[in-house]
């Protein structure tokens, strides 16, 4: 499916691109950016792991084998599941409000965390953060824990819903999207969904 998807973008997209190692930088970029675009769950070793393949996708796709944009998501997947269980953890304590902080919720321009324990830090800033919107909405610490916990607990569960097709059209989209931002790869599942919609049925 790689292999026929590229070869209709290269030959017949209104605006053919090749597919080659500067497509292929701007596919890992927008891949990249797609799994963690807020730089909350990798950290700066993880993505140097990856970087010898920025250049490398063209010849991926082309050979028909996926086997970095997978291991980049599975790695994703279990730093995900690893972030949300340490706020979870995080909940058992109370939070020192008088301390002054700051913690910048925007962080597509940030830098990538450079140890576990800044990465741990930021997520602590993050679990207080959320936990002080709440206080501010008038819940008390009991309604602020469970509200909290299951929001933890969803994100967690929607983790296990996701399956290979899933993977395979997150890192598609962000080929098709680096030719021009209107274009779009869509998988089987989302192709039917886009059908009803445009039905309205």
């Amino acid at each position: 499916a790689a292999a026929m998807t590229s070869d209709l973008l290269t030959r017949f997209h209104y605006t053919p691109m090749a597919l080659d190692d500067a497509m292929s930088r701007k596919t890992f970029d927008r891949y990249l950016k797609a799994l963690d675009s807020e730089k909350v769950f990798f950290i700066q070793a993880d993505v140097d792991q990856f970087m010898q393949a920025r250049d490398k996708l063209d010849d991926a796709i082309k050979s028909r084998d996926l086997t970095t944009p997978y291991a980049m998501f599975n790695l994703y997947m279990r730093r995900q599941r690893e972030r949300l269980v340490y706020a979870r953890a995080l909940l058992r304590q109370s939070f020192d409000f008088s301390k002054q902080e700051r913690y910048f919720y925007q962080r597509s321009d940030a830098a990538w965390a450079q140890s576990e324990a800044e990465v741990q830090d930021l997520w602590r800033q993050r679990v207080k953060n959320e936990w002080l919107r709440l206080k501010l909405a008038g819940k008390d610490e009991k309604a602020i824990r469970v509200t909290l916990e299951k929001r933890y607990d969803y994100a967690l569960a929607n983790l296990k819903k996701l399956r290979s097709e899933d993977v395979f059209q997150i890192f598609m989209n962000a080929y098709a999207m680096s030719i021009e931002p209107h274009t779009n790869y869509l998988g089987p599942k989302a192709a039917d969904d886009f059908d009803i919609s445009m039905r309205l049925s």
